[in-house]
């Protein structure tokens, strides 16, 4: 398994248990090692929707 496969499996198993934390550290290091751009572009939309969920979670928790 690459190294990319086994950063995007923990990734995306991180976002199944809500940990948008530790899946965006994963996505951002999975697009850095990533050698297709396909695969890149994907980590990095996974890691700007983990963002945004983090926001998402900041901003109900201060209302």
């Amino acid at each position: 398994m690459t190294e990319y496969r086994e950063m995007a499996d923990a990734a995306a198993r991180m976002e199944r248990e809500k940990n948008y934390s530790g899946a965006r550290v994963m996505w951002q290091e999975a697009a850095e090692c990533a050698k297709s751009r396909d695969n890149s572009k994907w980590a990095q939309s996974r890691f700007a929707f983990c963002c945004a969920r983090l926001s998402e979670t900041r901003r109900y928790l201060y209302r």
